[in-house]
C-alpha cells in the first residue's frame, strides 16, 4: 500500500509518522468491484489539521482513475478499525466523524461511485454527547441500524439519556425509537419526513 500511495503521489510516505506503522498494521480496506477495478478507503495520518480517509479508485495495474478526500471533524471518532467504510447491496459507506467539546456524531455518506464530498448530503447514524438533549447533567446516545433495498433506505434509531454519574449507562433516564425513510436523489439520500430529525436536532 505505501509503495502505490508513494509512487502515485497520494500521500507524504516519507513523513516520520508512517515508522508507527509496521507490517501487521491494516492501514486500508477495498472491495473489487465486477468490472475489474477496486475502490479502497485509508487514514492518511500525516494531515496536521484534520484527519482524511482518502477513497480511490484504481484497476488492476495499479492506474489510479478517482481520488477523493474526506475530511473528518478534529479526529476520526466513529471508527473503530476498518469498520467505517463497508458495502450494502450495491453501495458503499463512509462514516465521516463530527467531533468538538463533548461530542461525537457519525455522518454516513452512501455512494456507488467515488465522488467529491461536497457532492453529497450525509445521513446521521448516531451521536453522543456529554451534555445531553435537555441538559448538561446528562449524557445523549444515539444508535441505529440500517436497512436498505435499491434506492430506499431506513435508518431504525434508538435515542437513550443517561445520568453523568451512571458511567457505565446502565439504566438510561429517558428513551426514545424511532424510524425514518430515505429516498435517494442526485445528492444522496434525503428524508421522507424529517418530523422526527428536526426534533432531535439531527441537522
Amino acid at each position: 500500500m505505501l509503495q502505490f500511495l508513494g509512487a502515485h503521489h497520494l500521500v507524504d510516505t516519507a513523513h516520520s509518522v508512517w515508522r508507527l506503522y509496521d507490517d501487521t498494521v491494516s492501514l486500508g480496506k477495498y472491495y473489487r468491484q465486477r468490472e475489474g477495478t477496486f475502490i479502497a478507503c485509508m487514514l492518511d495520518p500525516v494531515t496536521e489539521e484534520f484527519p482524511i480517509h482518502l477513497l480511490i479508485e484504481a484497476n488492476l495495474f495499479d492506474d489510479v482513475l478517482k481520488v477523493e478526500r474526506y475530511f473528518h471533524w478534529n479526529s476520526p471518532c466513529c471508527w473503530e478499525r476498518n469498520d467505517g467504510f463497508t458495502k450494502w447491496g450495491d453501495y458503499y459507506f463512509l462514516k465521516i466523524c463530527g467531533t468538538g467539546s463533548g461530542y461525537c456524531s457519525t455522518n454516513l455518506f452512501c455512494f456507488q461511485d467515488v465522488v467529491p464530498q461536497d457532492s453529497l448530503r450525509h445521513v446521521v447514524a448516531g451521536y453522543w454527547s456529554a451534555m445531553g438533549n435537555t441538559g448538561t447533567d446528562n449524557i445523549w446516545n444515539i444508535e441505529s441500524n440500517m436497512q436498505i433495498n435499491g434506492d430506499t433506505l431506513w435508518m431504525h434509531y434508538k435515542l437513550e439519556e443517561f445520568d453523568q454519574e451512571d458511567t457505565v449507562y446502565l439504566q438510561p433516564k429517558d428513551t426514545a425509537t424511532f424510524t425514518v425513510m430515505y429516498l435517494k436523489d442526485k445528492k444522496g439520500w434525503r428524508a421522507v419526513d424529517s418530523t422526527m430529525l428536526e426534533k432531535y436536532s439531527f441537522y
